[in-house]
């Protein structure tokens, strides 16, 4: 079965900052000893619920290997 992951322009408008949040974030998630995901790292008081989109975002880019820095 596949999966396909459809996005719109306006979903991507409103995602595109948080995107760009989470990006900023990783090197600084990656120097932890501990490899879970920290939203408070990201922004203070972040919730899972105002970045999941964004997260899911890059999962599926990154398991589909189109992402290029």
């Amino acid at each position: 079965m596949k999966i396909v992951y459809y996005i719109t322009s306006s979903m991507l408008e409103s995602v595109a900052p948080k995107i760009s949040i989470i990006w900023k974030s990783i090197p600084s998630q990656l120097s932890r000893e501990n490899k879970k995901f920290i939203y408070k790292v990201v922004k203070k008081g972040a919730r899972v619920r105002g970045y999941e989109d964004a997260l899911q975002w890059f999962v599926i880019v990154l398991y589909s290997g189109n992402l290029y820095t």
